[in-house]
């Protein structure tokens, strides 16, 4: 009698294992996140981020400036869905949530 040979490493139960990460489909190319920032400044400008015109403007603004270099390129993209959102608000006509710090009691 032959024993037989039981597959090794049967995993039963749990899905295979594909080459790709789930995630990797949905990566952006450098080219492309900065093609995206470079079109979302031009906008901002159109709307006149910086004077003080829109807070979402100028928040957004300050996302793809000064937030900007210190973001790793794997999370620009969500930096860009930021400012993305906060260009929408401003060009929506809802008003920001203005808040007035408290004065401090002597």
């Amino acid at each position: 009698m032959h024993p037989t040979k039981l597959p090794q490493n049967k995993r039963t139960g749990l899905p295979q294992k594909t080459s790709k990460a789930p995630h990797s489909q949905n990566r952006l190319s450098h080219r492309t996140l900065l093609n995206s920032r470079q079109n979302c400044i031009e906008m901002l400008q159109r709307f006149g981020a910086g004077r003080d015109t829109n807070v979402y403007f100028d928040k957004a603004m300050l996302l793809l400036t000064r937030h900007w270099a210190e973001t790793p390129w794997a999370n620009r993209a969500a930096l860009l869905r930021t400012a993305d959102w906060l260009i929408r608000m401003g060009t929506s006509g809802i008003p920001s949530a203005n808040i007035i710090p408290h004065k401090r009691r002597n």
